[in-house]
């Protein structure tokens, strides 16, 4: 008998969850590593008669959604089993809580729709915001997974040690193989350049590992040794490389953000010296690889950074270019405003397509004023926590505190202009973004009351 993909993803999940009952621990790893080493299928850009991985897709459909969202449904029951006794985390993360909430909405939403008679593949697709609930899972895993100094330290060390490899394998291709084979700008656009990586995650898996770096160095240059300064500077090159070098504007301008977060965080004897690192990088940027990507098209739009929003005027146009498919959403959403058209509803773009280039709007499309409020009270929360908590940490503790708001900062741009909500990966890492700074401050501010209430310092 031949042996599918399907059926071996099937017996590795099988093989894997018998691990689980010896060290559960290690199957949060594995999934990370797929998640880490795994791009979004992005069959748009790849040339014809080219084969790739269709890791998140569904396959036959037979199972309705893809097959590691079951093994994240595993883990999800296996934290609640093994941490059932590690809930101080999740008491004090107000964003996962708003997302449980989020998530029920949509559970009774959906459950509504399938009793009514709509196809179940149709209300668990992926782009009918269930990558919300995803998201919910994985945050849960996280705060329950990783409670003590130990597993912060093995989670820091194996994200660094991924990335890094993932970087060196787009560094090689990029330069003896063509780049990543999924090239919307070559293969469909016509124009002559070579990504790193085309997927937004890459991109913000190297922002995230080179704002900790970059962190690492700068506050901690004195206890660090020489070969570990090696290492991390080799890091934070071929992290910035990776992002200007994908050709993204989103990667581009998130970079930007989070670099401005890292210069404002800066002693300010420090803030010019890393602030000039910083203007050399964005002229760069925005000058000889802007050219390279726009300078290929017609009309001069290679001096203009948004050609696809503005008109010839130089006005923004809502009825053509990248905002039409918006517009078109925003006049579905005026007559469904409260509850939305559903996690199977689509608008009248160009057909009925059920999803946009505006991730706070498909939320919104779907889930409604009711979704999309709590969504945004989640990140509102999660930024409130960021900027008021971090100064209760030691100076030199805070590097994996910022670096999670910097990967936040750095997904901005595609939560407004992309389409995170329907990529299975793209949530992922959010989840992990939102999840850290509460991670840390758990971790560090118990570490810190237990030094407190210890015998040693108190009075007799």
């Amino acid at each position: 008998m031949e042996l599918s993909y399907f059926h071996f993803g099937v017996l590795s999940i099988v093989c894997l969850t018998l691990v689980a009952l010896v060290y559960p621990k290690f199957n949060t790893y594995i999934y990370l590593g797929l998640i880490f080493f795994m791009p979004n299928t992005l069959a748009f850009g790849v040339k014809k008669g080219v084969e790739y991985i269709s890791f998140y897709g569904a396959g036959t459909g037979l199972m309705v959604r893809p097959l590691i969202s079951y093994y994240l449904l595993g883990l999800f029951f296996i934290s609640l089993i093994l941490y059932r006794n590690h809930k101080s985390i999740l008491k004090q993360c107000r964003p996962a809580q708003i997302f449980i909430i989020l998530s029920a909405y949509y559970a009774i939403y959906a459950i509504g729709g399938i009793a009514s008679g709509v196809p179940i593949n149709k209300v668990l697709s992926g782009s009918s915001a269930i990558h919300l609930v995803d998201m919910t899972l994985f945050i849960i895993i996280l705060l329950r997974f990783c409670t003590d100094e130990k597993e912060l330290s093995r989670l820091t060390t194996f994200t660094i040690a991924c990335v890094f490899m993932i970087m060196c394998y787009g560094l090689i291709r990029y330069f003896f193989f063509g780049g990543d084979i999924s090239n919307v700008y070559s293969n469909i656009e016509g124009i002559k350049i070579k990504l790193t990586f085309q997927d937004i995650n890459d991109s913000l898996l190297a922002c995230i590992v080179c704002y900790f770096c970059s962190w690492s160095l700068t506050n901690n240059w004195s206890n660090t040794s020489l070969r570990t300064k090696v290492f991390y500077i080799a890091v934070i090159a071929l992290s910035i490389f990776t992002v200007l070098f994908s050709y993204r504007r989103s990667a581009w301008i998130g970079l930007c953000l989070a670099g401005v977060w890292f210069v404002f965080k800066q002693p300010m004897r420090r803030r010019i010296q890393v602030g000039i690192v910083f203007v050399v990088i964005a002229t760069f940027m925005f000058t000889t690889l802007l050219t390279a990507r726009l300078g290929q098209y017609e009309d001069k739009r290679s001096s203009v950074l948004f050609y696809d929003i503005n008109n010839k005027q130089g006005d923004i146009a809502t009825k053509s270019g990248r905002f039409s498919e918006l517009s078109w959403a925003f006049d579905t959403i005026k007559n469904n405003l409260i509850f939305g058209v559903g996690p199977w509803g689509t608008i009248g773009y160009r057909g009925n397509r059920d999803y946009m280039h505006g991730g706070v709007m498909q939320i919104w499309l779907k889930l409604g004023l009711i979704g999309i409020t709590l969504f945004v009270l989640a990140i509102l929360f999660y930024i409130t926590f960021c900027l008021t908590k971090y100064r209760k940490l030691p100076a030199g503790e805070r590097g994996l505190f910022e670096t999670g708001f910097a990967g936040l900062l750095f997904l901005l741009p595609t939560l407004c202009i992309g389409t995170p909500v329907i990529e299975y990966r793209t949530m992922q890492l959010l989840a992990l973004c939102l999840a850290l700074p509460y991670i840390i401050y758990a971790i560090k501010c118990g570490k810190n009351d237990q030094a407190y209430n210890s015998p040693t310092n108190k009075t007799i």
